[in-house]
């Protein structure tokens, strides 16, 4: 299903056009590092619609967009309509001559760079992303008493 990854409690992650402005843990910029290839004609290529735009999942290539544009007059990031995004559905074609049970898998990394360095104190964050925050937490005292985590 097409959707952002817009996180920030104003806007909609599903409506492009409400012209939220970013909050401060803003998943700025979408990676995608493909881990296998899928085989031509499988489909599981992953597609910004909006921005016209398909990439094929191919072993050890990384796709990336940003999911916010910089309004420079007011000096913050506003959600980018072209950066719906969704991935195609895995389906064995027609004329496959796969007969043995095979089944495509689609294997991704994904990592987000963020609008501004991830807080504990951050609003929402916690139970946004609550495994950060327990190992930012437990890094922070670990520091503070000269410890090694």
């Amino acid at each position: 299903m097409p959707h952002f990854d817009w996180n920030c409690d104003e806007g909609s992650p599903e409506i492009a056009t409400d012209g939220a402005e970013a909050c401060p843990q803003l998943r700025l910029v979408t990676s995608l590092a493909y881990l296998n290839t899928v085989p031509r004609g499988w489909g599981g290529a992953t597609r910004l619609p909006r921005a016209n735009l398909t990439v094929d999942a191919v072993e050890g290539s990384c796709f990336l967009w940003f999911n916010a544009k910089q309004d420079e007059a007011a000096k913050t990031w506003r959600k980018d309509p072209s950066a719906q995004h969704h991935g195609l559905c895995l389906r064995q074609p027609e004329d496959s001559e796969q007969t043995d049970g095979y089944v495509a898998r689609k294997l991704v990394a994904v990592q987000w760079i963020r609008a501004s360095p991830l807080e504990a104190s951050s609003p929402g964050l916690c139970e946004e992303d609550p495994e950060t925050c327990m190992m930012e937490e437990s890094l922070r005292r670990s520091l503070e008493d000269g410890s090694t985590a």
